[in-house]
């Protein structure tokens, strides 16, 4: 078959997509859940929030300009099935931050902020899986030590050359 290679007797497909269409949103469902939870009253706060410390995260790992990359394209796949992430910014200055989530103004609201969340990071997770395999893409999403954000060494900023 033309794009695909043998390998002993498993057929691989350069493009491989996902094991499962559900373990990115499984986790992201569980992380949004984990979050919210002890969210009191402001659910789009608490889910830039998270979706904050997953960019600051993968800064870490990609840069802040890859890192913004990453985030900027799931929230825009996410944005074609999610109107609440209309306003939704993604800004890659020295400390990365994500705005203009909105809890929406239905009754409905809550759960639309939920499942954008989930949506938004379900595609980061299947990005990340293409990039560098599932096992490194859960763990740099599930790290929760990047609250306090980065510190200066940690998200290089280009100088300017001709300074000494």
């Amino acid at each position: 078959m033309p794009g695909l290679r043998q390998q002993g007797a498993l057929v691989v497909s350069p493009s491989t997509d996902p094991a499962s269409d559900e373990t990115p949103k499984s986790l992201a469902r569980r992380l949004v859940e984990q979050e919210l939870s002890g969210a009191s009253g402001n659910e789009a706060a608490a889910t830039s929030l998270l979706v904050e410390r997953v960019y600051v995260g993968l800064s870490r790992w990609f840069g802040p300009y890859g890192a913004h990359a990453l985030v900027m394209r799931a929230v825009s796949r996410a944005r074609t099935q999610h109107a609440l992430l209309a306003d939704v910014a993604v800004s890659a200055s020295d400390v990365p931050h994500v705005t203009g989530w909105t809890s929406g103004s239905t009754a409905g609201g809550s759960v639309a902020t939920r499942e954008a969340a989930i949506a938004v990071l379900s595609s980061l997770h299947e990005a990340l899986i293409r990039l560098i395999g599932d096992d490194l893409a859960e763990t740099l999403l599930t790290q929760r030590d990047v609250a306090a954000g980065p510190s200066t060494t940690e998200m290089p900023v280009s100088s300017n050359a001709s300074d000494p």
